[in-house]
């Protein structure tokens, strides 16, 4: 027996099932690329590795993404163009665009196509049992074919790999004026400026750690993540205040679920009110369910845009940047 879209809790109850009528299970049929590592991050990948399921990746191009065709702008001819359903012009953002340049660079330096090493790459561990690619042309199945005679991953090249997925969850702004007020400290307080630098080395570990955390984190790890961009921001923004009201340590959270949405609250909530800004973080237990709670007392938002923001295809929220989306679906994969 095969099952298609199963997570790691619902192949756990198919495997007891199928074990007590005695029937064999073989494979799992999930989603997974490397723009798309939900399966890891819920532990299906290491489950079914664990305990002799396979596991048969689709999308794993993520719909030509990750292939050659939008390294250079948006074709005319392009399922981006004339078939939206599957591949949105708004999943194409800038800092997406920056990860799938720096990850052709790598696939260049492999001697393969971006398409390839995407294959290759799913395929590099021996847990991934097989791959399902779609084409329509016979030079992309050539193309796809050559990954039999790929090498190895080296540590460096997955390395780089992950330093790219990192760099694109961060917003490119937010990493120039970073920078700009390095270099301005540098001349007029460079004892701050090694602060700076300090706060900001601390804030990358944390995003490229936790990145390839595929299981939950104390809230005080992540909180921890969150005071580093805060160090960091507060010099840019020092009418910022950040207050924290944690009742209840003792639980998990995804990695990176809790700073995006801080970041979200000071960019698009106390950036652009006047004077002094406050942004809370609260946590409590009630009703034996975790409250997690950031807010502020910035400008809020319309009933429009509160409506919107889980529309995954809503251009506004996607060019604005808005962290909430990105947090909802990284919480739906492991929940």
């Amino acid at each position: 027996v095969g099952i298609s879209n199963y997570n790691k809790e619902q192949t756990e109850a198919a495997v007891k099932i199928l074990k007590e009528l005695r029937t064999p299970f073989i494979i799992n049929q999930r989603r997974y690329s490397m723009l798309d590592r939900s399966i890891e991050k819920d532990g299906l990948k290491s489950y079914a590795a664990a305990n002799g399921i396979g596991i048969i990746a689709f999308c794993p191009l993520e719909q030509g993404m990750l292939t050659d065709k939008y390294l250079h702008g948006i074709p005319a001819d392009s399922r981006v163009r004339t078939d939206g359903r599957f591949l949105n012009e708004n999943a194409i953002t800038p800092e997406r665009m920056a990860q799938i340049q720096a990850l052709n660079e790598i696939a260049a330096g492999r001697g393969q196509t971006l398409a390839q090493m995407a294959l290759s790459w799913i395929l590099r561990d021996g847990e991934v049992t097989s791959v399902l690619i779609g084409a329509s042309k016979p030079s992309q199945i050539l193309d796809n074919i050559g990954i039999v005679n790929a090498p190895a991953f080296t540590e460096e090249e997955l390395t780089e790999m992950r330093i790219a997925t990192m760099l694109s969850q961060i917003k490119p702004h937010f990493i120039y004026n970073t920078l700009g007020t390095i270099e301005q400290f540098c001349y007029e307080e460079p004892e701050k400026a090694a602060d700076l630098v300090h706060e900001f080395s601390l804030y990358l570990r944390g995003n490229f750690t936790e990145l390839d955390n595929s299981a939950t984190i104390r809230i005080t790890q992540e909180l921890e993540h969150v005071k580093h961009y805060v160090g960091i921001e507060q010099v840019r923004f020092p009418d910022i205040t950040i207050e924290y009201d944690i009742r209840e340590e003792d639980f998990l959270v995804p990695a990176l679920s809790v700073q995006p949405l801080v970041e979200n609250a000071i960019y698009h909530g106390i950036k652009y009110k006047e004077g002094k800004g406050i942004v809370q973080i609260e946590g409590w237990i009630e009703q034996e369910e975790l409250i997690l709670r950031i807010s502020d007392d910035g400008i809020g938002m319309t009933e429009e845009q509160l409506a919107k923001i889980f529309e995954k295809r809503e251009t506004d929220i996607r060019k604005n940047g808005v962290g909430v989306l990105n947090v909802h679906e990284r919480i739906q994969s492991y929940y």
